[in-house]
């Protein structure tokens, strides 16, 4: 159901006029809730990064998602309502969120080909790829939880960008 400027205004205690001094419409309202919630986000995710920066690269490489993927249940039904019923993004607007996330992960990324857990793709393959499987985690875990859960997406997004899709080979190694 698609909350109305005035619903929206009543919820929050203000008028319908107060809303739209500060927002055009109710889509440029959820733009700035998403985009400042996705500060937060990225800010709570590099911290992780840099306090995890002694970890070996997969331990690493979980925490940060998890830091990025495991919200609480208000940031959930937030996450939920911008991916079911929020404005659609513009690609300029993607590739600049896209950008800061592999900004982000830059160095965990990068610290995994110095473990040697990662090769050297030389095209810079890698982080496009994480984005794409973490993406799919978010819109997994925040429209089907029961498929899965946001406590299991940051490990089924290591577990295939780093082990694949494969069946694992007798004795549980690939």
């Amino acid at each position: 159901m698609t909350a109305r400027m005035d619903s929206i205004a009543r919820r929050a205690g203000v008028s319908v006029g107060t809303l739209y001094n500060h927002f055009a419409d109710r889509d440029a309202l959820l733009s700035a809730l998403f985009s400042a919630r996705r500060k937060q986000v990225l800010a709570r995710v590099h911290d992780v990064i840099e306090r995890t920066a002694s970890l070996p690269f997969r331990q690493r490489l979980h925490a940060a998602l998890s830091a990025m993927l495991v919200v609480d249940p208000v940031a959930a039904r937030f996450r939920r309502l911008l991916l079911e019923e929020g404005p659609a993004p513009n690609r300029v607007e993607q590739r600049k969120k896209a950008s800061e996330l592999l900004a982000v992960f830059a160095p965990v990324l990068a610290h995994g080909r110095r473990e040697g857990a990662l090769g050297d793709d030389g095209g810079d393959v890698q982080p496009v790829f994480l984005l794409a499987l973490t993406q799919t985690a978010l819109w997994l875990s925040a429209t089907s939880p029961e498929r899965l859960s946001p406590d299991d997406a940051a490990g089924v997004v290591v577990a295939q960008f780093l082990d694949g899709a494969s069946a694992p080979r007798r004795g549980g190694r690939r």
